[in-house]
């Protein structure tokens, strides 16, 4: 699996809503990110930089996150994300922390090789599952899943 190095900063969390929305609404003006990384011994909030994130969010490959959180490090891999609905932005990411005794589930990307005899006489491939969820250990969970449809 491929990796990605990325730095965080920790946050608080305010005790109500209206402070909670505010300071996440600071962050956000900031061009940071709100994140989390849950999984490990507790449950640990910080931001990323939106543009140090970007490589990492827009694009269809897996990686394993090496994060680096106040100079932290630890092994995770991106769980969701939430977009803003209009302006498509980045508003939140969960991170799982992965550890090497405890399996995981991730959506792995599937590949699609050869030719199908139906594309052959002129008609049309549909893909209707581009990932499939893979329950395993994080360091033997493929990048891809490649499926042959040549027959």
């Amino acid at each position: 699996m491929k990796t990605f190095e990325l730095e965080g900063k920790s946050r608080e969390i305010a005790d109500n809503s209206a402070d909670k929305k505010r300071a996440l609404k600071a962050l956000r003006k900031e061009n940071r990110i709100p994140a989390v990384i849950y999984g490990g011994e507790k449950v640990i909030p910080f931001s990323v930089e939106s543009t140090a994130a970007r490589n990492l969010i827009y694009t269809p490959d897996i990686y394993l996150v090496k994060l680096s959180i106040d100079g932290k490090p630890m092994n995770a891999i991106l769980k969701e994300l939430q977009f803003h609905p209009v302006t498509d932005l980045p508003l939140h990411i969960d991170f799982l922390e992965v550890s090497p005794s405890k399996p995981i589930v991730m959506d792995v990307p599937v590949v699609l090789e050869g030719h199908a005899e139906g594309v052959k006489a002129g008609g049309r491939l549909n893909q209707q599952m581009r990932r499939l969820k893979v329950r395993g250990m994080f360091d033997v969970i493929p990048e891809f899943l490649t499926v042959n449809v040549d027959k």
